[in-house]
């Protein structure tokens, strides 16, 4: 009776790591820490033309996952971390943290496109193409790059995190991974009828699972996605593996 108890709780612990390894989504890096209590503070700033859309990804957060983004204002009270948000033409989407930092972090847009990916790299995670077992599900075709570009796409794109922490299989829908095209050469007018592409671009990155796919990056949270927020911050500890470079 003891024994079979024994193999009983075994094979429990068995299907809960099953479990784990196939229902959450999204990769994140040992060097990257949550946002204590998960909670993460943002001054709100309707003066940006997109600020609906930001509020509208903030309230998708809250409402679907574990973590609460919760409004402050500046005073001597206030948190020393905190997002704070930055509209200017030029200069692209970007975030100037990858999760928890103890100091104000500041997310630039240019567009109103992508918001969440942005929200998304402050609460800790990383590009999907950017996982290390990306070439098992993402062909790049290199060849189609934009040379002119090619710092952009080797930081972005092509430079994969090798040690990443792969919270579960690789997620085409993630509102972490780019779009098909990104970092492509435009195509000639005359040659779009009759090459693939996306956006006039070149087609940079076909998913291996069906390579007719022309993908985008979705605007809000995958299944997965949330799973794997849910995952990350379930409770308030460091994610640790063996330390290596962050990119």
């Amino acid at each position: 009776m003891k024994l079979l108890k024994i193999q009983l709780l075994c094979l429990l612990c068995l299907l809960s790591f099953v479990f784990y390894k196939t229902t959450n989504a999204l990769a994140t890096t040992s060097n990257t820490t949550p946002w204590p209590n998960n909670t993460v503070f943002y001054i709100e700033n309707k003066t940006i033309p997109i600020w609906d859309k930001i509020q509208s990804c903030i309230d998708e957060i809250n409402k679907l996952t574990n973590v609460k983004m919760k409004k402050i204002e500046i005073s001597p009270d206030s948190p020393s971390a905190y997002i704070y948000f930055e509209y200017k033409t030029g200069g692209g989407n970007y975030a100037t943290s990858i999760g928890y930092a103890n100091r104000p972090i500041k997310i630039h847009f240019n567009a109103d496109y992508r918001t969440m990916h942005e929200l998304m790299h402050v609460l800790g995670f990383i590009h999907e193409q950017k996982r290390s077992d990306r070439d098992n599900h993402i062909e790049i075709i290199y060849e189609n790059f934009n040379q002119d570009n090619s710092k952009w796409n080797d930081s972005e794109i092509l430079k994969k995190e090798e040690n990443s922490i792969n919270l579960t299989e690789y997620d085409i829908d993630s509102c972490m991974q780019y779009w098909c095209s990104a970092g492509g050469t435009k195509v000639p007018w005359y040659k779009r009828m009759f090459t693939p592409n996306y956006n006039n671009e070149y087609i940079t990155m076909k998913y291996k699972k069906d390579p007719h796919l022309k993908f985008g990056t979705n605007e809000h949270l995958s299944p997965k996605d949330i799973l794997g927020i849910n995952t990350f911050y379930k409770s308030n500890r460091r994610l640790r593996r063996r330390k290596h470079k962050k990119i």
